[in-house]
């Protein structure tokens, strides 16, 4: 099993194609990377059975393809003008549907090496019991005959 990956300007390769790279500016990407690093642990995290590496900016390998399609295209539509296609659009829509499929636990990550353990509030039982409640006003009983 690979371990966990940084993400690099490098791998923009086959992703971006060289005129687009020539659009951006180096810290552009590097700030994109960054931030696309945190929101992919992020969603990772949501889902509190999945843990994450040490390292803030390693991403699962299995991730890296659907990751840098989110950054292009958050890269590249801010760019005044730049036409997008309709097979970009796609890819783009179909890579933020698995991340939500991520983010729900329905897709797991492979463990990192070097992985934290994932401390995000999860959802417990409040310790209240409803012992009864009050009855409905328009139960099914009370609209007999109308």
């Amino acid at each position: 099993m690979e371990d966990w990956i940084d993400i690099t300007e490098a791998s923009w390769e086959g992703v971006l194609s060289p005129e687009e790279l020539a659009v951006l500016s180096t810290n552009d990407i590097t700030n994109v990377l960054t931030n696309l690093a945190a929101e992919i642990r992020t969603m990772i995290t949501t889902w509190s059975p999945n843990t994450v590496s040490a390292n803030p900016l390693k991403i699962p390998p299995g991730f890296l393809r659907r990751a840098l399609i989110v950054a292009r295209d958050s890269l590249l539509t801010g760019i005044p003008g730049y036409p997008q296609d309709e097979e970009r659009k796609k890819q783009t829509e179909a890579a933020n549907a698995w991340f939500l499929e991520v983010a729900r636990g329905k897709i797991r990550p492979q463990p990192a090496s070097d992985a934290v353990v994932n401390d995000v509030p999860t959802e417990h039982p409040a310790g209240i019991e409803v012992v009864s409640s009050r009855p409905s006003r328009t139960g099914a009983h009370r609209m007999n005959g109308l």
